[in-house]
C-alpha cells in the first residue's frame, strides 16, 4: 500500500494497488465466501459479520496489521480523516480494510466520522 498526505485538508489516502504478483492472483483463486467477525458493528445497530472473499479477506487482514498502529496512534490523533482507494484486487481490499479498521477503532471518538 501506500499512503499519502493532505495537510491543508487533514486527510490521509491509503491506496491499495490491483493485482500485480503470482501471490496477488492466488488470492483472487481463493473465492469462497468466508465470515470475519468485527469487533463492532460498521453502523450504528448494524451486524458484527463482514462475509467477503476469501482471499481478499485475508490480504486485508494482513494489510490492517500493518495499518492500524499507523492510524491509531499517528493519524486520528492529529485529526486526519482517512480515505482508503484502490483498483481491482486494491479495491476490493481498501473496502475490507476500511471496514475492519472502523469496526476496531470504535472506541477512538473520531473513528466512526473520520474513517471513509
Amino acid at each position: 500500500f501506500l499512503s499519502a498526505a493532505e495537510t491543508r485538508r487533514k486527510v490521509v489516502y491509503i491506496a491499495i494497488k490491483g493485482s500485480d504478483t503470482s501471490a496477488d492472483f492466488l488470492a483472487n483463486f481463493c473465492m469462497r465466501s468466508t465470515p470475519y467477525n468485527l469487533k463492532g458493528p460498521f453502523v450504528e445497530g448494524g451486524t458484527n459479520m463482514l462475509w467477503s472473499h476469501e482471499g481478499h479477506s485475508l490480504v486485508a487482514q494482513q494489510l490492517v496489521t500493518k495499518i492500524e498502529m499507523l492510524v491509531r496512534n499517528f493519524i486520528l490523533p492529529q485529526g486526519y480523516s482517512i480515505t482508503f482507494v484502490g483498483h481491482s484486487l486494491g479495491g476490493s481490499l481498501a473496502c475490507a480494510c476500511a471496514i475492519i479498521l472502523r469496526s476496531r477503532l470504535a472506541t477512538q471518538s473520531c473513528a466512526n466520522r473520520d474513517m471513509q
